[in-house]
């Protein structure tokens, strides 16, 4: 009985693979046949970024999704293809708050944190500070994104926006700032 459930479970998992393979192949032939019609030149950052990791056999499946996506949010108000993990010059950073999240936790290699009590929801990404509570932090809430400078003064938190990002352009100055 082990014997056959363990059968039936490889073979599953076989034709599961095989189907994933296929999309896989299916997707890049999308992609080829843009090169074909449009030129290599024509590929998008995220299409090359593509190719490379179905090169290398170690897809993304999220940018796979983003990619292969009609989802209203992978696209600008022009119907034209939004990049994966970069906000371009013009575009609302605002505009997609899971790929914001995305962008800030690559650039800082960190992932946010929420913590309602304390921060009321936002997501926060510890920029200097020894714990969660006290230090300088980048806060995400529903439409603002701010630096700001924790302090406990007494047993209440004092806050001090340090600065309110409104733009992709401020928000990568920011980004360099830290490296400084």
């Amino acid at each position: 009985m082990k014997l056959r459930k363990f059968i039936a479970t490889t073979i599953r998992q076989h034709f599961n693979e095989q189907q994933i393979l296929k999309e896989n192949v299916n997707n890049v032939d999308q992609i080829l046949d843009k090169i074909n019609k449009k030129g290599q030149r024509s590929l998008t950052f995220d299409e090359r970024q593509y190719l490379k990791q179905y090169n290398n056999k170690n897809i993304d499946s999220n940018l796979e999704k983003w990619l292969f996506s009609n989802d209203e949010n992978t696209f600008d108000i022009n119907d034209k293809k939004l990049l994966f993990d970069e906000f371009e010059d013009d575009e609302d950073i605002f505009y997609n708050q899971n790929k914001l999240k995305r962008i800030i936790s690559k650039h800082l290699n960190k992932l946010p944190f929420v913590n309602n009590a304390d921060w009321g929801g936002d997501y926060v990404w510890n920029i200097k500070s020894d714990n969660n509570f006290i230090g300088t932090f980048l806060c995400l809430g529903d439409d603002d994104l701010i630096v700001l400078e924790r302090t406990l003064a007494g047993d209440e938190y004092s806050d001090k926006v340090i600065k309110n990002i409104t733009n992709s352009k401020e928000l990568y100055n920011f980004f360099l700032s830290l490296k400084k």
